[in-house]
This record gives structure tokens, sequence and C-alpha cells, in this order.
């Protein structure tokens, strides 16, 4: 049997919503280089955000969150707080 694995370089991560929520907390508390993350509203889960929760680095990965406003599964501040704990 023939498997081929992909690097994470070669992974990229395109989501919508809640799907966009999880994939968020899995790549912050697996940060390495990624082909590539694209979040449409999506931000990171829980209450309150705790800076530098994340774990390793994202090695210049593109990543792009955007946000309708208003939406009232995420918020655009959950948005924003996303993108400073991601780039921290």
């Amino acid at each position: 049997m023939y498997r081929h694995c992909t690097p994470a370089e070669g992974i990229c991560f395109l989501r919508f919503s809640q799907a966009a929520c999880l994939t968020l907390e899995y790549i912050s508390c697996n940060a390495r280089r990624y082909g590539g993350v694209v979040s449409f509203n999506g931000g990171l889960t829980g209450e309150k955000l705790i800076l530098g929760h994340s774990r390793g680095d994202f090695d210049g990965t593109p990543i792009l969150l955007t946000s309708e406003d208003p939406d009232p599964h995420v918020p655009q501040g959950r948005v924003k707080e996303s993108v400073k704990q991601l780039q921290a």
C-alpha cells in the first residue's frame, strides 16, 4: 500500500464559521509553517482569550481572517482579538 504524507507546508485551511473557529483553535495549538489559512467569519473560542496561549511559530504562514459585521455568532471584536493572538 502506498502512503503519501503531505508536509504541513503543503496544507491550506479554508473554513467558514464554526469550522473556521475549530480550525483556528487547532492551528493556534499546533503552530508551524502551513501552506496558508483562510477563515471566513471565524475566531478563536472561549469566554476570554489569553494572549500567548498559542504554541509554536507560524514561520511566515499566510493567514487571512475575515468578518461580516454584524455576525451574531462570531462578533467582529472576537475576530480582531484572534488576529492579535495569532500574531503574538
